[in-house]
């Protein structure tokens, strides 16, 4: 693993700019921040992931617009040289903003 560790001082730029923030890393240890979408931002992945269209672009499109670490060059070099990581990263954002497999509903 690399040490691509994000300084302590940019975490906390980051956290007061954005709020709420979360982090994912590659096999060899490469950060990606990301703060949760907005609501009219999952809305349109929404809408993009169901149009076969724009499938494809739908996951790559969520995390460059949620990605708040590394800069669009840095997030352009991740997805080419792991052409996957968008899809697991997508995962991982729909996750923390409250998607949850399996969930069941209880009768009341």
């Amino acid at each position: 693993m690399n040490d691509n560790t994000i300084d302590q001082k940019v975490l906390d730029d980051l956290k007061a700019q954005y709020g709420e923030i979360y982090q994912v890393e590659t096999e060899d240890g490469d950060p990606l921040v990301f703060r949760l979408p907005s609501r009219v931002e999952y809305r349109r992945f929404k809408s993009h992931s169901l149009d076969e269209q724009k499938r494809a672009e739908a996951d790559e499109q969520l995390v460059r617009t949620v990605t708040v670490y590394p800069d669009a060059a840095g997030v352009a070099d991740l997805f080419a040289r792991l052409p996957a990581f968008a899809t697991s990263t997508a995962g991982a954002i729909l996750r923390a903003s409250g998607a949850v497999q399996g969930l069941e509903a209880k009768k009341l």
